[in-house]
């Protein structure tokens, strides 16, 4: 894998298509003199064609795009930890007196009187 150091419009964002469009959309973006102005093309229902920055797979735009490879990583980190902590002496021997005799309840004191 080649190493990609992002610089000048890429490290900010500026050059994504959709980061560009909300630039372009703010009130008062006319004012900038030096931004240079990108022509987006309008995509309508019934066209048949998606824009391509309009995917449904791609992470960083679709939200439930998002949240499938959220569970997806939630998912693989659960299949993982398979690590069980294990019980302490004192709470094991607890348990297997209540299991030996379910009508004891435990005494509020150490010292009856």
């Amino acid at each position: 894998m080649v190493p990609v150091t992002p610089s000048g419009a890429d490290f900010f964002g500026f050059s994504h298509p959709t980061i560009q469009n909300l630039i372009q959309s703010c009130p008062g973006a006319r004012k900038c003199t030096n931004y240079r102005w990108i022509r987006f093309e309008v995509c309508r229902p019934g066209d048949g064609q998606v824009a391509h920055s309009l995917s449904e797979d791609d992470v960083s735009i679709n939200f439930e795009a998002f949240q499938r490879h959220q569970s997806f990583t939630d998912t693989i980190k659960t299949e993982h930890a398979t690590v069980q902590t294990p019980q302490s002496p004192s709470s094991s021997h607890q348990l297997h007196l209540a299991m030996a005799s379910p009508n004891l309840k435990p005494s509020t004191s150490y010292y009856s009187s």
